[in-house]
């Protein structure tokens, strides 16, 4: 015969009924085999889906809160992309000196699309995290790298030889990668131009940035963008609308010349005989001004010289062991004048390397905590020194070229920046790799009094004089560089075969 009490069922499974409804359904439960039953099927229903409930909000957590990651990213790459528009117009510049410090390359100075594709590729991001299938998730990866990270690219010439001339008249609608022995530039070129030769001459115009690496520079037209040179010898007579960033021998502004922007340069000369609309940043053996400065100068080294012709509208801040003064030089703020002294009697010295070991600490605890088993590796790596030193000095060489070359193509500036973040990271961390190695000679093994030690050591050994110091921290780094980067590769490739 069959029973009715199916709803008393599902009720009584659910812990829904009532103390005395319970009680009475339990005695007839133990007179009808039907009900019994159906109440422990029930049971085990209600347990499955429990369960699956329980692993579906397991699996759903992550990707909410990642969703929600993701949403607070766009939003903040959506108010850099605000703040960096209104610093392009508020300050002129600000973009350019903050990406050509960064990496010094011209396409770094396009911020406001390299956020625009940022905040493209978080977005594509969220659809191959969503897609379900393996395969479809790497074609779907494979095209948003094809068609976001294109969006940054920009119109390149490259172009070689003995001699190469943009002649007087002729207009170069694009930016300029040149290698050759001699570049002239007695056109106009509307990009950036990034030259390579053993003579760089500038007589007509350059829209953007110039990046110089040569023997020589002579500047005698204009250049509205930042000017980065790194060589013997640099010499301006032009027009420069920007900054002028100059490592070389001799850094040479002759008497005409306009810098409406900064100078900041590391030579072993400084020639300032032009006029530099605002401050002087020079670490030189020598500098010699005749010319105007229109906020502070700031020197330090052997030997600083201002004619009677000289002028300054600013501080004048100079730490040398000579100071050759002219009473007729014009210094419209204050003079602070200082003797050179060795950084071993500068207590700034010990305080700034103990910030460094300080910070060094924090990141390598960071990434054990985060990361414990890829530093594992990585340290045990360090003990392979014939192989981690070969993949650290090859990366090196390779990987800085590459986020060039990515940034200037097609492939587009995102994942070169990817890129160079992924190198100055384990650039950091290749010291803290080898320290950690080094604790396992202690008593202190994998601890973080290890690591300070170790860190202190290191940073001792780094400063022994005659360069005693760079053959042993040098080495060291390429193998602890090496291991970082044998690990990364390890995973990634991993990662892909998964």
């Amino acid at each position: 015969m069959t029973c009715n009490r199916e709803f008393d069922r599902m009720l009584f499974a659910d812990g829904e009924m009532d103390l005395p409804a319970r009680a009475a359904f339990e005695a007839h439960m133990e007179e009808c085999e039907e009900c019994a039953q159906g109440v422990e099927t029930l049971g085990v229903e209600a347990a499955v889906l429990r369960e699956v409930i329980r692993e579906t909000a397991a699996r759903e957590r992550p990707a909410i809160a990642w969703l929600a990651g993701l949403a607070a990213s766009v939003a903040a790459v959506a108010c850099l992309r605000s703040t960096l528009d209104w610093l392009s117009q508020a300050a002129p510049g600000v973009n350019a000196l903050s990406a050509g410090l960064a990496l010094g390359i011209p396409v770094l100075l396009r911020l406001p699309d390299i956020v625009d594709s940022l905040a493209s590729m978080l977005l594509l991001a969220a659809v191959v995290a969503v897609t379900p299938s393996l395969w479809l998730r790497r074609l779907t990866a494979s095209l948003a790298l094809v068609v976001v990270c294109g969006i940054p690219a920009f119109p390149v010439t490259i172009r070689g030889g003995n001699t190469l001339r943009v002649e007087a008249g002729r207009t170069v609608d694009d930016s300029l990668i040149a290698a050759a022995e001699t570049v002239r530039i007695d056109g106009a070129i509307t990009g950036d131009v990034i030259a390579m030769a053993r003579r760089v001459e500038i007589r007509g115009t350059v829209k953007g940035a110039l990046i110089v690496g040569a023997q020589s520079l002579a500047i005698t037209g204009a250049v509205e963008g930042p000017v980065f040179f790194s060589g013997q010898h640099a010499d301006v007579e032009g027009q420069l609308a920007r900054s002028l960033y100059a490592f070389g021998q001799t850094i040479n502004i002759e008497q005409g010349s306009r810098l409406e922007r900064e100078l900041l340069a590391s030579a072993a000369l400084v020639r300032i005989n032009g006029k530099i609309a605002h401050g002087v940043y020079a670490g030189a053996t020598r500098l010699e001004a005749a010319g105007v400065v229109g906020r502070d100068l700031v020197f330090k080294g052997d030997v600083i010289r201002l004619e009677g012709q000289a002028k300054v509208g600013g501080n004048l801040r100079a730490q040398a062991g000579r100071h050759l003064i002219d009473p007729g030089a014009s210094v419209q703020g204050k003079r602070l004048l200082s003797a050179t002294v060795g950084r071993w009697r500068q207590p700034s010295f010990y305080f700034m390397q103990g910030i460094w070991i300080l910070a060094a600490l924090l990141f390598g605890w960071i990434m054990m905590r985060l990361f414990p088993s890829f530093i594992a590796d990585s340290v045990r790596g360090v003990g392979a020194w014939w192989r981690s030193f070969g993949v650290g000095f090859a990366a090196v060489l390779a990987v800085p070229a590459a986020v060039l070359a990515l940034s200037l193509s097609g492939i587009g500036l995102p994942v070169g920046l990817v890129l160079a973040g992924f190198l100055l990271a384990e650039f950091y961390a290749a010291k803290i790799v080898v320290a950690l190695f080094l604790t396992r000679w202690t008593p202190f093994k994998d601890t973080l009094w290890g690591l300070a030690a170790a860190l202190l050591v290191l940073t001792l050994a780094s400063r022994l004089p005659s360069g005693i110091g760079a053959a042993i921290t040098v080495p060291l780094f390429f193998v602890g560089f090496g291991s970082l980067v044998w690990e990364s590769g390890k995973r990634l490739g991993a990662a892909w075969r998964k």
